[in-house]
Formats: C-alpha cells, structure tokens, sequence
C-alpha cells in the first residue's frame, strides 16, 4: 500500500505551510494598498474566513473615516421629527432611521475597496456618487 505524501510540494513546504504562504501574500498585499488600516485574516470551521480590519495607528479612523453622509432637513413635520430622531441617537444611543428623501449624499470610503452592506430598500435612495466607478465582477 502507498503511503501518504505529507509535503506534495516541491522544496517540502507541505500543504499547510502552502496555505499559509498564501494568506500571509494576501494580507501582505492588502497592507500595502491602504496607509490607514492593517489587515488580519483568520479562519474557523464554524465561521469560515474572516478578515479583519485594524487602525493603523490611533486616529486612523478619523483621517479617513468610511463612511459621509450629507442630511437635508426641510422644515416641515416629518423634516424636523427625522432631525429630532437623529439628534437622540447621538444624544443618547436610541436607534434611528433616516428615511431616503432626507439623504443628499452617500460616500463610502472603505478600506481597499471591501465591499459595502447595503441598508434594505425604503430606508436609502441607491445612487451613483459622483466620479464612482462599479465594481469589477470576476
């Protein structure tokens, strides 16, 4: 009976050693791309992969943050009772929803380009931002 060839790759590196060489190139390259944020990637039977996205140095969040948002307010009823709404949710951490007729402007500035969850239809007007370019499908 043949036995088990437990480092298949030439120079001995092993399957394991493969894998990881392969992960550890894709963070690397993702710490390359972006001067804000450091990348770690883990992975478990239960949850998959999982990359996480770490400050690169305490503040990093503020020079960049991903997300703006532009609001308009009219003074009417609903306008005023959205903004109070709002207000509260910084104020005191109730939750809120902004409806999509008193958003103006949507940037998202997500490190490398992660992608972006998207909040349910109703709650947001999908639009272009200006000078965006879609994504590329693989």
């Amino acid at each position: 009976m043949k036995g088990i060839n437990p480092d298949p790759l030439p120079g001995g590196a092993g399957v394991l050693g493969a894998a990881a060489d392969s992960a550890q190139g894709i963070i690397n390259h993702l710490n390359r791309l972006d001067p804000h944020f450091v990348f770690a990637i883990a992975t478990s039977p239960d949850s998959g992969p999982r990359v996480s996205v770490i400050p690169r140095y305490p503040g990093a969040e503020r020079d960049r943050p991903p997300f703006s948002v532009e609001l308009a307010f009219p003074d009417a009823e609903e306008g005023a009772s959205a903004q109070q709404a709002l207000q509260e949710t910084f104020d005191f951490g109730t939750a809120s929803v902004v409806p999509s007729e008193f958003i103006s402007k949507l940037v998202a500035n997500v490190p490398t380009g992660l992608g972006v969850r998207v909040v349910p239809e109703g709650h947001r007007r999908q639009r272009r931002c200006e000078g965006a370019t879609p994504p590329r499908r693989r």
